[in-house]
């Protein structure tokens, strides 16, 4: 199912992660998400704009297609299935 919705996400960057950007969970719908796996991460451009893409199970292997673009700060869910 596509859809375009802004989302609250739980990340963490650094060392740990080799430097990548990670999403750990994601508020979308007034429930919280918790990400067991990261399967795909791409990036596209926006502009000027940076878009990382992320597919991501979560614990009941629905899989969503998540995005954070840098420019704006804003995390999106862009399609789910499940």
């Amino acid at each position: 199912m596509q859809v375009e919705e802004k989302i609250s996400v739980g990340a963490i960057f650094g060392s740990a992660t080799g430097g990548k950007l990670k999403p750990l969970w994601f508020f979308w719908n007034k429930r919280k998400y918790q990400i067991k796996e990261v399967t795909y991460g791409w990036m596209t451009k926006e502009g000027k704009a940076t878009v990382y893409h992320f597919s991501v199970k979560d614990e009941n292997d629905n899989l969503f297609e998540i995005t954070y673009n840098n420019e704006s700060l804003v995390w999106k869910v862009l399609a789910v299935e499940g």
